[in-house]
């Protein structure tokens, strides 16, 4: 078994080691969630039908009932549209980096041991061979029959893919559902002045001066 402070191969980590994995992890966290759920409310005050049809599955599965993990598994809506905007919006970058441990050969290329491969997310997400007008923002891409993501095992990967893909990636989801369910169920908003998304690349503090969202709430007490 594997412990704690040890590592693939049973050698000891340093505490300052495990120190800095965990600051990593719970920035990480902070940040790759943050990031989802601006642009989620970005996007659904630009496309209030969206909003529309998100309240409207959570009153057909939810009604009258508290939220529970059960509920979250059939928000499929959610899921498509969250799936669009992880797509649109990668929330670890444009790019991952990767080491490359031994030989390899990609497209008529010899890559050796110790150079870095470069994953453009960015490009992946965008590339007209997965995604139909891959420039709009359009959840439906997702759902069945198309399922969009599924023409390839690396058409979707804004938590990375294969043996390095986000640990966290479940939970991230799992917590992006349960704050826009609670949002969706008790608040209103608009952004201004109304966003054009004509840059997917940017970040959310790249724009955070520029954008404002002004939140009603939907059960004021008289």
């Amino acid at each position: 078994m594997l412990k704690l402070d040890s590592d693939e191969e049973g050698n000891s980590l340093a505490q300052s080691q495990i120190v800095d994995e965990l600051i990593h992890l719970l920035n990480a966290a902070h940040f790759t969630t943050a990031t989802s759920l601006t642009w989620a409310m970005v996007e659904l005050a630009a496309h209030p039908q969206w909003r529309d049809k998100l309240r409207q599955e959570l009153t057909e599965v939810v009604k009258d009932e508290p939220l529970n993990l059960g509920h979250l598994k059939q928000l499929n809506q959610m899921t498509y549209f969250f799936k669009e905007i992880e797509r649109l919006y990668n929330p670890a970058g444009v790019v991952l980096f990767r080491g490359v441990v031994k030989e390899i050969e990609y497209a008529g290329y010899r890559i050796p041991p110790g150079w870095v491969v470069i994953v453009a997310q960015g490009l992946t997400h965008r590339m007209s061979e997965i995604y139909t007008n891959p420039e709009s923002f359009n959840p439906e891409r997702f759902a069945p029959p198309r399922e969009e993501d599924k023409k390839d095992s690396f058409a979707l990967i804004g938590f990375g893919g294969g043996e390095h893909i986000c640990i966290g990636m479940e939970f991230a989801k799992m917590e992006m559902k349960i704050f826009l369910a609670m949002l969706l169920q008790r608040y209103d908003w608009k952004v201004t002045p109304e966003y054009e998304p004509n840059n997917y690349h940017q970040p959310p503090f790249q724009v955070e001066g520029k954008l404002q969202a002004q939140v009603r709430n939907l059960k004021r007490r008289n």
